[in-house]
């Protein structure tokens, strides 16, 4: 671990991080209120068509985000995409103000061509502010991912609030004008600088980082994904054992609480000191690994103490985030050329959502089902962070003692 010197994080970056935050609460808070807006009288669905129809809906995201960082990257620019993403999207959001099925499709595709414009070109055109300042990739989209975070927790309680108080109208008229309102930040500041990127890897071990970084993200939200589907049982043990009120689902609830504090901590101390990005994603394995292995012990021996257990797996899943979901986009804004990196980043959305799609056709939600699971995440966890290890003593020992030597 090194001390950063004489670097400071891009104001122009947090600029772009306050737009995806504003972004962010008004896409959470849409999702709120679709599935109970198409039930309403206004539109009067079937409950199962509305279930299948989000679920379409959430799935066709990781397309229209491959679509629009080829718009971004090839045809535009980023900033372009941006802007457009961003009013599209509301333009969509302002369909479902007007209770009709016809204006209700049209607003789902909207909002899915725009989020997938704004997504993916925002989080590459905020990387390229730090490719000057390399050593700060980590922190600084830790603080994006932090900002992202504060956006999902904020939008159900604020545009979730609005609909079911005032009426959908309101809570939708709120969420479109919040998009607005986040275009602004890539309509006033300038374009990043991009200089002259050098990459001291050749590109075979760029391309190498750039797929084992992708794929680490993929296992980790695949084995995340099977924790916080297959411990329904559990966790309702563990209510009944508490003597205070917990969410409906603490798994999921209580990680996006923690990654606040955890998130404030990796921003500013990955500000000060610098850690190789591989060395991170091993640590954020481990605590994975350590997490998932305390919820399959649990899960198969009702006589350990469930409660305090159960929090500190959900303590130990939510700082192997941090150390796993911003690091993913730091490697690939890294090693990727700038032409191409809104393009890569879109990639980097399709292992998570595969395994999290197949998950969802399996049933973990008995006990022994999310054990015999929990315990193949447990496994697969701990070989990945193992071959992760290996990798860094091989990487450390041969591939860059050779590039001294040659140079």
């Amino acid at each position: 671990m090194k001390k950063i010197k004489n670097l400071s994080h891009n104001k122009f970056a947090f600029s772009l991080a306050g737009s995806r935050l504003i972004e962010r609460i008004s896409f959470y808070g849409v999702r709120s209120l679709l599935v109970l807006y198409m039930l309403s009288e206004g539109i009067q669905m079937e409950a199962d068509k509305a279930i299948v129809l989000y679920s379409w809906f959430a799935g066709s995201i990781m397309l229209t985000q491959i679509i629009g960082a080829l718009f971004g990257d090839l045809l535009v620019g980023n900033r372009k995409a941006i802007i457009f993403g961003g009013l599209i999207q509301a333009g969509g959001v302002f369909c479902l103000i007007v209770p009709s099925v016809y204006f209700l499709y049209i607003g789902l595709f909207l909002i899915a061509i725009g989020g997938g414009l704004f997504t993916p070109n925002l989080i590459a055109n905020f990387g390229k502010y730090y490719l000057a300042r390399k050593k700060l990739l980590d922190s600084g989209y830790a603080f994006l991912h932090f900002a992202m975070n504060i956006g999902g927790l904020i939008g159900p309680l604020l545009i979730g609030a609005i609909g079911y108080n005032y009426g959908w109208s309101f809570g939708f008229g709120v969420s479109g004008i919040l998009l607005l309102v986040a275009i602004a930040p890539p309509l006033l500041i300038p374009e990043p600088q991009l200089g002259s990127n050098t990459f001291p890897n050749k590109v075979e071990i760029r391309v190498v980082k750039i797929f084992m970084a992708i794929l680490i993200a993929g296992l980790f939200w695949a084995v995340y994904e099977i924790a916080s589907t297959g411990i329904f049982e559990l966790q309702e043990r563990v209510m009944d054992q508490v003597n205070f009120q917990l969410p409906d689902n603490p798994w999921s609830t209580l990680s996006i609480f923690l990654i606040i504090p955890f998130g404030i901590v990796a921003v500013v101390f990955w500000s000060f000191y610098y850690s190789k990005q591989f060395t991170k994603l091993t640590i954020g394995l481990l605590f994975g690994a350590l997490s998932f292995g305390l919820l399959f012990l649990i899960n198969i021996n009702p006589a350990w103490p469930q409660s305090l257990i159960f929090l500190i797996s959900i303590v130990l899943i939510s700082v192997a985030e941090i150390f796993i979901a911003p690091v993913v986009y730091s490697v690939v804004t890294e090693f990727t050329s700038p032409k191409y990196l809104a393009i890569i980043i879109s990639l980097t959305f399709i292992p998570p959502k595969a395994f999290t799609a197949i998950v969802g056709i399996l049933d973990f939600s008995t006990a022994e089902g999310s054990s015999v699971f929990l315990g193949i995440g447990v496994v697969v966890t701990t070989l990945v962070t193992i071959g992760m290890a290996i990798f860094l003593f091989i990487y450390r020992k041969f591939i860059v003692t050779e590039t001294i030597q040659g140079s």
